[in-house]
């Protein structure tokens, strides 16, 4: 029984420096990234405000608010960061987006959005659907009629002697 315990802190003391190996690695292969698209990451840090605020603020019961938020919120930034990347890629290029008033109504205006989908397409959603299940509740009265024209108001009397006794039990 020790020995398996020995044997299993041996194991898990070679995996956690095996992982911290990797996030070293992957740290000095993606700090050279960063620091070159610096300007980016500066440009996004406050186009993504709305987003990020959502996720520290927001609770975890609603992760699709959260998820819809920032993906418009990331839509209305990308033409941006497009033409940051293609034009003047450094700070000044970055802070002349910024301080730009269209960028950030554009930018903040689509966050806005997101946030307008997430709270209204259910209620639109659900409006559709109740007109679909009232027309076929309308269709199906229809052939109600129909079928009370064909067999006679007897068959209505058995049915509900059926549905009583169903109901019952």
């Amino acid at each position: 029984m020790a020995k398996k315990k020995v044997a299993r802190a041996k194991n898990k003391k070679s995996q956690s420096s095996f992982g911290m190996g990797w996030q070293f690695l992957i740290l000095l292969l993606f700090l050279p990234v960063f620091l070159l698209s610096m300007p980016s990451v500066v440009f996004l840090l406050f186009a993504m405000l709305p987003s990020i605020v959502a996720l520290i603020a927001g609770n975890s019961t609603t992760p699709f608010r959260n998820l819809c938020l920032g993906a418009m919120n990331l839509a209305g930034a990308l033409p941006f960061l497009f033409h940051l990347w293609m034009n003047n890629h450094s700070f000044e290029g970055a802070v002349d987006i910024l301080f730009n008033l269209s960028t950030l109504l554009v930018i903040y205006g689509t966050a806005s959005l997101g946030l307008l989908l997430y709270h209204l397409l259910p209620i639109v959603v659900g409006l559709v659907i109740e007109i679909f299940l009232n027309a076929k509740i309308r269709r199906l009265q229809i052939e109600q009629e129909d079928l009370l024209e064909t067999w006679g108001a007897s068959v209505v009397s058995v049915a509900n002697k059926v549905l009583k006794k169903k109901q019952a039990s």
